[in-house]
């Protein structure tokens, strides 16, 4: 067994644009609307706090303004921006300087405690995991049981630990807001997790990448949660890199070697298996058939920097054998789309993703059936020129208070 205390410290998101905001009003009476154009990875939520937040109806627009790193997953200049265009009745532009943006955006949670013992057998396969952690949360909630739930949920990471039992603390503080920041929790939790893999296959005699494939979850068994994998390829992710590996650490050794100064080589190595869609996850899109035989798919999809535009576009013309000038896109406006949850890593992807393949194989069906990929030949038989569709996935997103058991993410994506 080897135990350990370690900690993380609170980082900044440090994307290039800070919070640059654009607020205007739209038409008058009873269809008057706040228009806000702002930086943003889950617009319809953000315009709904907008709203309530003024007191008016919201239009939100993303626009192409890069990365973000999880910091656009909270308001911050929008609702000022737009209760000053309400004010002033006149279009308003906010931008903070970087001074500004580091004192009022929120920041990587800090862990200032991650207490952990972990435990194997005779043969080196892990027995057991504990893991006590304390969760810097800043001043407000902007996200506050959900750090700890998924640290928790990714707890065993990669690996099959019969026996886990976590305790996660989150302690409001005068420190600057914890909100998301690249993983939001769990990236925490497994660093310590793989620091102490690193210390137990010392101890135990075992080479750090062996030891790791070794204790790979395989399909049928279970995560920290009791969620059963169907598919886990983290041991072929081992043997793909074990070659580079392997030479690294003869290259490492020959040059200490033959190096008698103060300067050394050592090759060290993380594993990460990080979720990406929760149960219960949602995503609508529509895909319509336009009248000159094009098609437009309606998606609330943020783009910060992810290509999701581009990987909407070359699904639809995979799907639909068509070619990329015929696909036109709305996406990032509230206006004439569903709530699709953040944009954060591979999520859309496979979310929005997945319902763009559903929506499209329903619209080539019915093509192949109309004998017909044109908008006319589709009315001419009778089908319809617009598909939309709900993805969603299954269980529920909540674990059991008592027993920490239940569904965790249903995609996993595999880092060595």
């Amino acid at each position: 067994m080897v135990e350990g205390e370690f900690s993380t410290q609170t980082n900044h998101q440090a994307p290039l644009e800070p919070e640059a905001t654009i607020a205007y009003l739209e038409n008058e009476g009873d269809t008057s609307k706040v228009v806000v154009i702002g930086r943003s990875i889950l617009i319809h939520t953000h315009a709904a706090i907008v709203a309530k937040a003024v007191g008016a109806s919201v239009r939100y627009q993303e626009p192409f303004c890069g990365g973000q790193f999880g910091i656009k997953m909270s308001v911050v200049t929008e609702a000022v921006a737009a209760a000053a265009a309400m004010h002033f009745k006149r279009p308003v532009r906010y931008i903070p300087t970087m001074a500004e943006s580091l004192v009022m955006t929120n920041k990587r949670h800090a862990y200032n405690s991650i207490r952990i013992k972990l435990g194997a057998d005779a043969t080196g396969h892990l027995t057991g995991f504990t893991c006590d952690f304390e969760v810097d949360k800043g001043a407000y909630a902007l996200l506050g049981a959900e750090i700890m739930e998924r640290s928790i949920k990714m707890m065993s990471n990669a690996y099959n630990i019969p026996n886990v039992r976590s305790l996660g603390r989150t302690v409001y503080t005068n420190n600057a807001p914890g909100g998301a920041a690249r993983g939001a929790g769990p990236p925490q939790t497994i660093y310590a997790l793989e620091l102490a893999m690193d210390m137990l296959a010392e101890k135990c005699g075992i080479d750090p990448l062996e030891f790791r494939k070794m204790n790979s979850l395989k399909p049928g068994q279970t995560k920290a949660t009791g969620m059963v994998v169907d598919e886990w390829p983290f041991p072929e992710l081992c043997d793909t890199i074990k070659e580079a590996y392997d030479k690294a650490r003869k290259d490492a050794a020959e040059f200490n070697k033959s190096n008698s100064g103060p300067v050394k080589r050592g090759v060290g190595i993380g594993a990460c298996a990080f979720g990406i869609a929760w149960p219960a996850d949602v995503s609508e899109i529509a895909v319509d058939v336009d009248p000159d035989d094009g098609i437009t798919i309606y998606a609330a999809v943020a783009d910060p920097g992810e290509g999701n535009d581009s990987m909407l576009s070359q699904i639809a013309a995979h799907v639909l054998d068509m070619p990329l000038d015929k696909i036109r896109l709305y996406t990032r406006d509230t206006d004439k789309t569903w709530e699709n949850g953040p944009s954060a890593g591979s999520r859309q992807t496979w979310m929005s993703g997945g319902a763009l393949v559903k929506a499209c194989e329903e619209l080539k069906a019915a093509m192949d059936e109309a004998g017909s990929k044109t908008y006319e030949g589709l009315k001419k038989a009778g089908k319809k020129t617009n598909y939309h569709v709900v993805n969603k996935m299954r269980g529920e997103n909540v674990l059991d208070p008592k027993t920490g058991q239940g569904l965790t993410f249903l995609s996993e994506c595999h880092n060595i």
